[in-house]
């Protein structure tokens, strides 16, 4: 139980001594708490708000709270389940930002304070979204620590981040993808496809195997990825979300490539990877850029594209072709709409248009007198007596009357 207990030091001459007040704080594991004062006032004061944080469940032991930032992040890795490339991006970035700042103070120690510190100065050299990236592995390490009880609140909060711009995609047209790919060495052409058409991320397209493509269906299955993590290569590596693990159809074109690239390869056993490095076995993309990729992108005078900008242009060809955006979403394997749209929303309003577009001309194919009558709120049975309302556009005693349908809408 809770008490504030009266110590009495032994003076000379066995005299009382000074007097001291020990507040005990029983937790609800069994174990306690205590703490001298000088006043009672003050232990019953401390001991008053102990207990509204044990009641709350808010309370956190002052042992814990002194393990250091940098003790708490090997932890942290030793508690958490990360994808093997996740996992060496965020130990780079606590090495880099986090820990060279916040590395030897004590967890109960960090303030917001110097969370804005750390965010201002990654803020002074990199882009915002890499702030936001970078500021989301801290913000993990607290969050964690606050669920292990080390922390009452996590001090990442209430920072402001720098202003996220969108950025210009860069899409390929089909002609310029016909000239990537008739500038790549023949047997890295399907990278081209599966990119830019699929819209499979490389570390995809090299995790991609011959039995994970169904021919006769038209369709291929991704499922896992290999991975290059400081130079180590990890083969049948997790997707990258939940989103990632998907089926697609995949357009007659590409799969007569695919069948041809697999027949002039030899490549037959379902466990062959589609696309493999000079040597054979999975392809490193840290070797495949300066070697194949960077060369073909300047012989097809495409200087400046990226691997990653052939997903752009998978998108960019979906767009065009009217697909909604939920089946983009799907294609690429977003896990969030929200994804999608925050990458492509500023070309989707092209698609709406055009559906607009086509909705404009069905109408005016019906009959423009038609459309005439019922801008006016005349039924098509009786023209003359404009008792109808097919499209709500009368309203009380005042009929809207107008020859332009669209007049009428924005008059609504």
């Amino acid at each position: 139980m809770s008490r504030v207990e009266k110590r009495v030091r032994p003076g000379k001459d066995g005299k009382p001594g000074e007097t001291r007040w020990r507040a005990r704080l029983s937790l609800p594991e069994g174990r306690e708490r205590a703490k001298l004062f000088t006043r009672k006032a003050d232990a019953e004061r401390w001991l008053a708000v102990e207990q509204a944080k044990v009641v709350s469940g808010t309370w956190v032991d002052p042992a814990l709270q002194r393990v250091t930032f940098a003790d708490w992040c090997d932890e942290y890795f030793e508690a958490v389940t990360k994808r093997p490339t996740t996992e060496a991006r965020d130990r780079n970035v606590l090495k880099v930002w986090w820990t060279p700042a916040l590395g030897r103070m004590p967890l109960g120690k960090i303030t917001p304070l110097d969370v804005r510190r750390v965010v201002d100065k990654m803020a002074a050299t990199l882009a915002p979204k890499t702030v936001s990236t970078n500021y989301g592995v801290g913000r993990a390490v607290f969050g964690a620590a606050v669920e292990g009880g080390k922390l009452t609140v996590s001090p990442c909060r209430g920072i402001r981040l720098p202003k996220l711009r969108p950025k210009e995609q860069r899409f390929l047209d089909i002609e310029e993808l016909l000239r990537l790919a008739d500038a790549m060495p023949v047997e890295y052409r399907p990278v081209v496809w599966l990119g830019g058409v699929l819209g499979l991320r490389l570390s995809e397209i090299a995790g991609l195997k011959v039995g994970r493509v169904n021919f006769l269906r038209r369709s291929l299955i991704v499922t896992a990825t290999v991975a290059e993590v400081q130079g180590r290569l990890l083969e049948d590596s997790d997707v990258k979300s939940r989103a990632s693990r998907r089926t697609m159809s995949v357009p007659g074109f590409v799969v007569e490539e695919l069948a041809a690239h697999l027949q002039r390869t030899g490549r037959s056993g379902p466990e062959d990877y589609v696309v493999q490095a000079p040597e054979g076995g999975p392809l490193r993309a840290s070797m495949f850029r300066p070697r194949v990729w960077q060369p073909a992108v300047r012989r097809a005078g495409l200087v400046g594209l990226t691997i990653h900008q052939l997903r752009h242009t998978a998108a960019g060809l979906l767009i065009a072709e009217g697909a909604h955006a939920k089946v983009i979403q799907a294609r690429l394997g977003h896990a969030s709409i929200r994804t999608t749209m925050d990458v492509y929303g500023s070309v989707l309003p092209e698609v709406d248009q055009g559906a607009a577009d086509l909705l404009d001309r069905a109408l005016r194919a019906s009959g423009p007198n038609r459309v005439r009558r019922l801008a006016a709120g005349q039924n098509d049975a009786d023209p003359a007596a404009g008792m109808g309302s097919d499209l709500g556009l009368s309203g009380g005693g005042e009929r809207i009357r107008t020859a332009d349908f669209y007049v009428a809408n924005v008059a609504l």
